[in-house]
């Protein structure tokens, strides 16, 4: 797909069709072909440069939906602003915090767009995120969900060097649509469910533009911590992924950020819920998902039995019984060291010493075959 491609015309709502989303007729006047879902809680320190990067995107037919989850901090006042100054923007607020699920789901709920997005408050897109995902959108019916391989930025938005860009499909295969066995992109559904659950710990795809229709059909954010995976694990049952090769998002990495909090702090940050009650290990609550996931699914008898197969190869694999271990101890209150958990945070929180070279995102040049990435400083 070519960098310069134009955004295509709009197009009417869809026609879900054995799976496959369609076109028809004419959207309403005043209709954004995308909605962007801002959920936020107390997010002033990141906020404005989020919503910066999303309103000078380059397909231009969007609005921005902020649903403020009760903030006590000066996120009111910046967010206001915002909607004041460009008619895109659209601010909602509950006066209290009512958890990171239900304000996920709040977004969606006020949603217009014929597409979606969800978008932290702390991370960042380059300027063709947008259009080259309605690309590949518009020219595959089958896939309902679309991302781009993703980077990591430190608080001052500068590149961490953590490797190669963290993706879900080899370079090259996800701009052209094409069924890839055995993951996100496969025709199958029992293989797109597997590599759901056996897939990378970040499951950036959940920020992925993704077909409106399709996401309404999923239970949507349910709250606990690991409802992420079971998310994309139902949408991966109503069609396929596709991913942009490149890194157009980034990922955010600072020291106060929910992955780093003990499980017990997450769930209650996820449902709301401040009082005491037993913390179920989450990989094991994650499992009891899946399989109601795979039993739940709208498939043919043949299709479900490979899907509770799929559901056996993840439940035995040696590293999840580990790491279920792990969790156990943890959910008890337990503290437990894990090397390579101490190394990979380190790796991500800020400071000098605990990061490679890094280049600021507003001093990348474009090379050949690549877009150039030009962030609002």
């Amino acid at each position: 797909m070519e960098s310069g491609e134009a955004p295509t015309a709009a197009r009417g709502p869809e026609v879900e069709r054995e799976g496959t989303f369609l076109p028809r007729g004419d959207r309403h006047v005043g209709q954004p072909r995308v909605t962007i879902g801002v959920p936020v809680y107390n997010g002033e320190r990141f906020i404005a440069a989020a919503l910066d990067a999303l309103l000078t995107q380059s397909f231009a037919d969007i609005e921005v939906v902020i649903s403020d989850n009760g903030s006590t901090d000066r996120t009111e006042e910046i967010c206001r602003r915002y909607a004041q100054t460009d008619p895109r923007v659209r601010y909602d607020r509950t006066p209290e915090n009512r958890g990171l699920a239900w304000n996920f789901n709040r977004v969606v709920e006020l949603a217009r767009g014929e597409y979606f997005k969800w978008a932290a408050c702390d991370d960042l897109c380059a300027p063709t995120y947008v259009e080259r995902c309605v690309q590949i959108l518009d020219r595959n019916p089958d896939v309902v969900w679309c991302h781009s391989q993703t980077r990591y930025i430190d608080i001052s938005g500068q590149l961490l060097a953590t490797g190669t860009p963290l993706a879900f499909l080899d370079p090259g295969d996800g701009s052209t649509g094409a069924a890839i066995p055995w993951t996100r992109a496969s025709a199958r559904p029992y293989q797109r469910f597997y590599a759901v659950m056996t897939g990378p710990g970040e499951v950036y795809d959940l920020y992925g533009l993704m077909r409106t229709a399709a996401l309404k059909r999923t239970q949507g954010f349910l709250p606990f911590y690991g409802a992420d995976r079971v998310l994309l694990a139902e949408l991966s049952f109503v069609g396929r992924y596709a991913e942009v090769p490149e890194p157009l998002f980034f990922a955010r990495r600072h020291a106060d950020q929910t992955v780093f909090r003990s499980q017990a702090k997450i769930e209650r940050l996820t449902s709301g819920y401040q009082g005491r009650r037993l913390v179920v290990p989450r990989r094991i609550r994650m499992a009891w998902w899946m399989f109601r996931v795979a039993i739940e699914a709208k498939v043919g008898p043949l299709e479900r039995l490979r899907c509770l197969a799929a559901f056996g190869l993840f439940v035995v694999n040696p590293k999840k019984w580990k790491r279920l271990a792990i969790d156990g101890l943890r959910a008890v209150g337990l503290r437990v060291r894990v090397p390579e958990d101490a190394v990979r945070q380190a790796a991500f929180l800020e400071g000098p010493a605990k990061t490679e070279e890094r280049t600021p995102l507003g001093e990348i040049r474009q090379t050949p075959g690549e877009n150039p990435i030009v962030m609002p400083r």
